[in-house]
């Protein structure tokens, strides 16, 4: 998610070309922070740019102006001579009223920056009402603990407004605890001979036998690039976002799939989709495992994943790589949760009733430092990335984590290895939760068929299959295949 910012532009109408400069400073600084693929956003808004301006219903003008301002998170507000008008039946300036609320929006941490110009003004023994008026409201807005930046005219105006946004937008940006939190995750390792570090992200491509049935002999004249699962694909865009978000370029990282991975990989940061199926996963995890370095291991075949085994988090009690007795045995709730929702609509096409879901799912987040000591480092270990989940839909939430839960991630610089829970609602991951303390019982509660419905009555009772009837056309179709759901495949992640 970009670091998005609206800047309401307030002032009397005496500076007209204040306000069209502040609007054009904008839109140059935005593209400038887009073309240098920064993760910042800033836009303008100004009240006349409305062609069309009709005031919200029972609000007045002013109001409905005011009203916008709390949809914005930063403000300039620009003065020159006059102080502007009053609304009837106010007794304070318009522009007056609109600082005080970005004020007090700031200090509730809704508005991000605040900035006010006002035009130097000579000295002036006999000011006059207007002007008089102009200086008195300059005082009581810098009373307020405002800086007042001063300029001479308009040019001197835009220089010194784009290097405040400049410079204020980009400390902001650095500040963001959200980047602070990453760039300590993603600390990738550097070789000798490069400046930069390099990052592959590889996934496993769905099997050709699961593909649209065509002759075998066309189906890659069509195709720029393997399959790849949906869910996979959805984790690779929360991945690219975070390391965009804690500053790395396009050309820093890149994917692959697992059969078209570079041949100097083993010199490279690796982050690695769907642990199970994906044989080079396989083979970097054994380095981890070798060592009795691994709280997690993934029970069953590839085609058939039926667990996560989960050991206790001392490493003393971890007698060798074998030890796996007392482990924490971790299975996924999907099926049933699809089952019970799918139940009266479970084969044929796909129809935007399988998509109405609640479900959840288990996955590993976990990061190693590479074992291999000869390497030349320029900076830092190399360093291998586990995201995984029993299923897809695990995947798909342990990354997720990285934009939308990162504050779980954690603020140490060693190793780590998280388990997690992730629940899922129409479309999108909603939670993604820690559950690396749970309790054996814990996870047979989440997969007690009791606790599911109960969970589905609570959060999704419109799709349980006891309550739930798709169009009759559908039913009917359905009713052929309704042993499908339980003689369909059951793939890994």
């Amino acid at each position: 998610m970009a670091n998005t910012y609206e800047i309401f532009i307030s002032s009397a109408g005496d500076v007209e070309e204040e306000r069209r400069i502040a609007s054009n400073v904008v839109e140059l600084v935005n593209r400038s922070f887009k073309l240098a693929t920064l993760r910042i956003q800033v836009s303008s808004f100004l009240w006349e740019g409305l062609s069309t301006y009709v005031p919200e219903r029972g609000l007045t003008i002013q109001e409905s102006i005011n009203a916008h301002l709390e949809r914005c998170n930063a403000f300039v507000l620009i003065l020159h001579r006059s102080p502007g008008s009053i609304e009837k039946g106010q007794d304070k300036f318009n522009v007056e009223r609109e600082i005080e609320d970005a004020l007090k929006m700031f200090n509730n941490y809704d508005m991000k920056m605040v900035f006010v110009y006002a035009s130097e003004l000579a000295v002036n023994n006999d000011p006059g009402n207007i002007e008089q008026q102009m200086r008195d409201l300059r005082d009581r807005i810098k009373s307020c603990g405002v800086m007042l930046r001063k300029y001479k005219n308009s040019e001197d105006f835009r220089a010194i407004f784009m290097n405040d946004l400049y410079r204020k937008t980009l400390q902001l940006y650095a500040s963001n605890p959200q980047k602070i939190t990453l760039k300590r995750f993603w600390q990738l390792g550097i070789i000798d001979g490069k400046d930069e570090p390099e990052l592959a992200i590889v996934y496993h491509p769905v099997d050709r036998k699961y593909m649209q049935k065509k002759e075998p002999d066309d189906i890659w004249l069509q195709r720029l690039a393997p399959y790849i699962g949906f869910e996979d694909f959805k984790a690779i865009q929360m991945i690219e976002q975070s390391l965009k978000l804690s500053g790395f370029r396009d050309v820093d990282f890149q994917s692959y799939s697992e059969s078209s991975a570079p041949s100097n990989i083993d010199v490279m940061n690796r982050i690695w989709l769907c642990l199970p199926r994906n044989k080079l996963a396989q083979s970097q995890y054994d380095l981890y495992f070798k060592q009795n370095k691994v709280r997690f291991r993934f029970s069953g075949s590839p085609e058939s994943v039926v667990q996560i085994e989960w050991r206790s988090k001392d490493p003393k009690d971890w007698k060798n790589p074998d030890d796996w007795e007392d482990s924490i045995k971790v299975k996924s709730p999907l099926w049933q949760y699809l089952e019970m929702q799918r139940a009266a609509i479970p084969g044929d096409d796909w129809t935007p009733f399988h998509g109405k879901e609640y479900a959840k799912d288990f996955a590993i987040l976990a990061r190693f430092s590479d074992p291999k000591k000869d390497t030349q480092m320029e900076e830092g270990t190399l360093k291998d990335f586990f995201i995984a989940g029993i299923h897809g839909l695990g995947t798909w939430g342990a990354a997720t984590l990285l934009e939308e839960r990162f504050k779980l991630l954690p603020d140490s610089d060693h190793d780590f290895q998280m388990l997690l829970e992730v629940t899922y609602k129409n479309g999108r991951i909603i939670d993604v939760c820690d559950v690396s303390d749970w309790k054996q019982e814990d996870f047979e509660k989440a997969n007690n068929s009791k606790q599911i419905r109960e969970q589905l009555e609570k959060h999704n009772p419109s799709v349980l299959s006891s309550s739930f009837s798709p169009p009759s056309s559908t039913t009917k179709k359905a009713g052929k295949n309704s042993s499908s759901v339980s003689k369909r495949p059951r793939y890994g992640n």
